[in-house]
């Protein structure tokens, strides 16, 4: 929340951030009074699972900006759905070096933001883009790629 002061300072205000979390957000809530920032985020708790596709599909851009995570699963979920990544190097992704994601230096809030406005003013949201990433996990690639491994291993 703190990247997007600087968006601020930028007259970078041409967005809205929907925060699902698990977490108390009376203290975000007051943060954004306090900030003007009322009208930018929407704070929702224990979505349903079933509900959650419909949150990804709903938005152009998915951010995890973490340091703690040791999988981290909604990162796989928003690549599946397609949306334009913003994260810092963790979980399953943290050595990926491909073009279908952002990521930040942790603990960056001007590397952060700088992401968040060029997402914002470039729209790199394509559906395309995780669709492309997640194809080299297909069923199908992935037994061609065990196939191709056997073969050479067993001749």
């Amino acid at each position: 929340m703190d990247a997007c002061l600087i968006l601020k300072e930028k007259g970078v205000l041409n967005w809205h951030f929907t925060v699902v979390s698990e977490e108390n957000f009376d203290k975000f809530g007051s943060w954004c009074d306090n900030n003007d920032f009322s009208n930018h985020f929407t704070f929702e708790s224990h979505v349903p699972h079933d509900k959650l596709p419909e949150k990804y599909l709903e938005h152009d851009c998915f951010v995890l900006n973490s340091h703690a995570e040791t999988f981290s699963i909604v990162n796989a979920e928003a690549l599946c759905f397609g949306l334009h990544l913003i994260t810092t190097p963790v979980g399953f992704l943290a050595n990926d070096k491909t073009k279908y994601i952002d990521k930040t230096i942790t603990n960056s809030l001007n590397d952060l933001a700088l992401k968040l406005e060029l997402a914002i003013k470039e729209k790199k949201y394509s559906g395309m883009k995780g669709r492309v990433f997640v194809e080299q996990f297909k069923e199908d690639t992935i037994i061609d790629q065990y196939e191709k491994l056997y073969s050479k291993v067993v001749g």
